[in-house]
């Protein structure tokens, strides 16, 4: 099955969908993160005073909007087992997943 673009998840790897849907999030988050770290300095002549609050702003709803969707998807698809013998990958990756 490799080199074959899967839609939903199978237990030995992921979707696409799921792939898509961790990488929008982490991007969402580093993303919202930052401009909410630079807008703090931000002064009413700068150029990015309006339309960075905006955007920030945009991309947090989207996400509220989006994580229900998240969560279902995980929930109705299987997961990949583990695939490592090393003990404290499997407990480190347990760990991960629960935060």
């Amino acid at each position: 099955m490799k080199n074959k673009l899967l839609i939903t998840n199978t237990p030995t790897t992921y979707g696409i969908i799921a792939v898509l849907l961790h990488w929008f999030f982490a991007i969402a988050v580093v993303g919202l993160f930052a401009s909410g770290f630079y807008m703090v300095d931000l002064t009413y002549y700068d150029p990015w005073y309006h339309p960075l609050p905006a955007w920030h702003v945009f991309f947090g709803i989207l996400c509220f909007i989006v994580l229900p969707l998240r969560v279902l998807w995980h929930f109705f698809t299987p997961q990949p087992k583990v695939q490592t013998d090393l003990a404290i990958e499997k407990k480190l990756a347990h760990i991960v997943h629960k935060l």
